[in-house]
């Protein structure tokens, strides 16, 4: 019978489900932070869809409703760290955008999932790909109709509704997720490359050439004796605007106040390290005691002697049961132990299995009497074997140290001996093992070990922050003052929306949230993050769109100097007849490159220059080149030789149109995305 117990047995499928589920997330990535303009919103507002506003309340039930689904198919456990959390928050705003811009919109085009397709992919003729991987069978991995009826024939039973819950939201991923489906090969279809298109790249990727040739670079002009007017920047500003749009950012300026252990916490440290050495090494169970005093998570693995090394090492080996190991203090981290326990143990045994289905425990005790009898477990493992990958092999799994595996197998494993023959029982199935070889049989050993970090304490903590509150204080009459005058160190971030964090600075949302919540010049009160404290200034606000033209003047001004230096170089180069009488007219050198190809990036003795390589790879190879006006200077290029190595046109053809396919989704879902005119605010509110 199938429940949601036996679904919540495979593996974790449907947790992932829940959780990674939205096929786009998958397709395009997360492109779904972009778009956000605040606009004198409701400040409850968690965002705007194609029109529709998305308040607070109506996400929150969202994310609380995809809990719930995450709930009932874990067994009731809960997202309990904010990268699950944020990853709930994120398929709900998918959801949102699915309901109200993506299945209307594909509606209008008559692209739909009708109610015949729908009971073809419930597990019918074309079985949705969820669904299979979902309900297959355990063995063999292929979809099992019988597994999934089961399943479908227990939703009314369910007195819990948990069930009737889980298949709406099943049927409607399937639906949804069908239909980006279909939008993606609609798409994909329209992508194409013509044989001409193919027939040029494939000569351009074909072909490399070794070229003498001569630079002048910009850096021979000085941008002093260039001169740009103000009518010429707004000109370039306006002839080219998609240069110059922005995302929604944020500038910040913060100091930062650690709370390092002081000496006085470095003292207590080591009188209750030392304190606890004592009870340590009194205590009859010691590996107990590590697991309650430990601040690392215990390690209750046995190890050789050659596994083990330093100091440690030499002790777990040399020591009796009621020596200790330390206190070893290294950096801020303290380190106790004491041997736990000591067994002959093997590095790994080899073995092999047989897999039977459960409720075979019977069958499986028959076919270890008729192996022990006969020695035929390979044939056996051949005939009744549910095992496809193993089965094949006469059931060999190979070389495994037991202490990887989970106990019901580890622990017979461990015991085992050369030709044993044994049965484990796990709730999806029952292993007939027999043990082939044990190797690397020898003393291990088991450490109780104590991790115990030095940390800054709360009296250290409090002045620590009274520092980081003066300095607040006083940085409201001026942030650069007050870093001056109490001889601080001044960082500097620029932070987008849905940043988790400042540059490294563990769990700092509530820093990026502050930034977004305030207007220029703001000066933070203290935020804590751990052991941190720090200070802020809002020193920049933009919002998406077109940047204003005095922020980007002088980046229009360089790229005019640019173009003017290219100018002025190309035309003292134009007409030249040979390389030698340019060099010798510019008193520059001739500079040699071997295998130019339309990948290349560098120019020797210039730098990283992409219109070099383009402007070889497109000139005549029997005479001198035109001048090429790259990035970083002019060039004059002669081919000196030609190798080829001639591609498949239509080999060619396949790749790029597989590429145009690829892009082409993401491409049509962006523009899909702009013209959907979403505002995603839920930097906001988390």
């Amino acid at each position: 019978m199938a429940s949601l117990q036996t679904l919540r047995n495979k593996g974790g499928i449907i947790v992932s489900v829940i959780i990674g589920l939205a096929l786009l997330a998958f397709l395009l990535g997360d492109f779904l932070s972009s778009g956000s303009r605040l606009f004198g919103a409701s400040r409850q507002n968690v965002g705007e869809i194609d029109g529709t506003t998305i308040n607070y309340q109506k996400f929150s039930q969202e994310v609380a409703y995809l809990s719930d689904i995450q709930k009932i198919s874990s067994g009731g456990q809960s997202a309990n760290t904010e990268e699950q959390n944020e990853a709930l928050r994120s398929q709900a705003w998918e959801q949102f955008i699915r309901q109200y811009a993506l299945k209307p919109s594909l509606s209008e085009v008559g692209l739909t999932i009708t109610t015949d397709e729908m009971t073809q992919l419930m597990g019918g003729a074309h079985t949705s790909p969820m669904i299979a991987q979902m309900f297959a069978n355990p063995q063999t991995g292929l979809f099992d109709r019988e597994y999934f009826a089961n399943f479908v024939s227990n939703i009314k039973q369910d007195p819990s509704g948990q069930l009737t819950v889980f298949w709406n939201y099943l049927q409607t991923e399937v639906a949804d997720n069908s239909l980006i489906m279909k939008f993606k090969a609609l798409v994909d279809k329209a992508a194409y490359v013509t044989s001409f298109e193919a027939s040029k790249i494939a000569k351009f990727e074909s072909d490399s050439y070794s070229v003498s040739f001569v630079a002048s670079q910009f850096s021979s002009i000085p941008d002093s004796t260039v001169s740009v007017s103000a009518s010429e920047i707004k000109a370039f500003y306006d002839k080219y605007p998609d240069s110059f749009k922005e995302q929604t950012s944020r500038s910040i300026d913060y100091v930062v106040f650690d709370a390092q252990p002081s000496e006085v916490d470095r003292l207590a440290a080591d009188k209750y390290i030392r304190e606890l050495a004592t009870e340590f090494q009194q205590n009859s169970t010691p590996l107990q005691f590590a697991s309650v005093n430990s601040q690392s998570a215990m390690d209750s693995r046995y190890y050789s002697e050659g596994q083990m090394s330093g100091d440690l090492g030499k002790f777990a080996f040399s020591a009796t049961t009621d020596q200790i190991y330390g206190p070893e203090l290294i950096g801020d981290q303290y380190t106790l132990a004491r041997i736990s326990d000591v067994k002959i143990m093997p590095d790994s045994v080899n073995f092999s299995h047989i897999v039977l289905l459960p409720g075979q425990k019977n069958q499986a005790d028959s076919i270890a009497d008729v192996i022990r009898k006969q020695n035929n477990f390979a044939a056996m493992a051949a005939e009744f074997s549910q095992d496809p990958q193993t089965k094949e092999k006469g059931g060999l799994i190979g070389s495994i140290d037991p202490q990887t595996m989970p106990e019901q197998f580890s622990a017979p494993l461990l015991k085992a001996k050369k030709g044993d023959i044994f049965v484990v029982e796990t709730p999806q199935s029952i292993h007939l093992i027999k043990v082939n070889e044990v190797r690397g049989e020898g003393k291990k050993v088991q450490l109780a070990t104590i991790k115990y970090t030095v940390e800054a304490s709360n009296e250290t903590r409090s002045a620590t922050y009274a520092k980081a509150n003066s300095f607040a204080t006083e940085a409201h009459n001026g942030f650069d003052a007050a870093i001056s005058s109490q001889s601080l160190v001044k960082r500097a971030a620029v932070i987008r929306p849905f940043d988790r964090e400042i540059n490294g600075l563990r769990n700092s949302r509530e820093a990026v949230r502050w930034a977004f919540d305030n207007q220029a010049k703001e000066v933070s009160k203290v935020m804590e993050f751990g052991d941190t404290f720090i200070v802020a200034t809002l020193t920049n606000v933009t919002e998406e769109g077109k940047a204003p033209l005095k922020s980007v003047e002088q980046y229009i001004k360089s790229q005019l100097i640019a173009q003017k230096k290219g100018e002025i170089l190309a035309a003292k180069m134009v007409g030249a007849t040979s390389l030698e009488t340019l060099s010798g007219q510019l008193s520059s050198s001739i500079i040699e490159a071997e295998d130019v190809n339309f990948n290349t990036y560098i120019v020797p003795q210039v730098g990283l220059d992409l219109a070099f390589a383009g402007g070889v790879c497109a000139m005549n190879p029997t005479s001198l080149s035109k001048p090429i006006v790259g990035n970083m200077g002019v060039y004059v290029a002669k081919i000196n030789a030609t190798a080829s190595e001639p591609l498949s046109v239509e080999v060619v053809k396949a790749r790029l149109n597989a590429e145009a396919q690829q892009n082409a989704f993401y491409t049509a879902y962006q523009a899909f995305l702009q013209a959907s005119n979403i505002k995603d605010l839920r930097y906001r509110f988390f």
